[in-house]
């Protein structure tokens, strides 16, 4: 032990061992833990969750500008274009997707994040029109 590092270290250890007192209940540790107020990890807390709130917004504001975007482009194909890619059966199981689809107003296109049915519809769409402009995928 002639080495002052390694005495340190022990006395270092057995300071923390004092401070942890082992015997006591594991209740009471956390009781003490969550009685402590620390200003410091408070802040840190609420600016990690105004972080998460401004990310979270920018994803629902960039998933609905997507949105947005794919809608105008399937407005241009026409849906009589946009009919094609659909068999007998899934044109009458959309049959009201494509009543919605052609009267979209502004409006609707707010609500169409909350609209499950419609999304599913232009997802389906998308991949039509996307499996047909492109070849190689067939």
């Amino acid at each position: 032990m002639n080495n002052p590092s390694a005495k340190q270290i022990i006395d270092n250890l057995y300071c923390l061992l004092i401070d942890a007192n082992i015997n006591r209940n594991d209740d009471d540790v956390l009781n003490e833990l969550n009685s402590v107020n620390d200003c410091f990890v408070d802040y840190q807390v609420k600016r990690f969750k105004k972080t998460m709130t401004k990310y979270h917004a920018i994803a629902q504001k960039n998933k609905f500008s997507e949105i947005k975007e794919e809608l105008n482009r399937l407005r241009k194909l026409g849906t009589e274009k946009l009919l094609e890619y659909f068999t007998p059966q899934e044109k009458q199981q959309f049959q009201s997707c494509f009543r919605k689809f052609k009267e979209l107003t502004e409006t609707d296109e707010k609500s169409i994040m909350e609209d499950q049915e419609l999304l599913l519809f232009i997802k389906k769409l998308k991949e039509r029109t996307d499996n047909n402009d492109n070849p190689s995928n067939s």
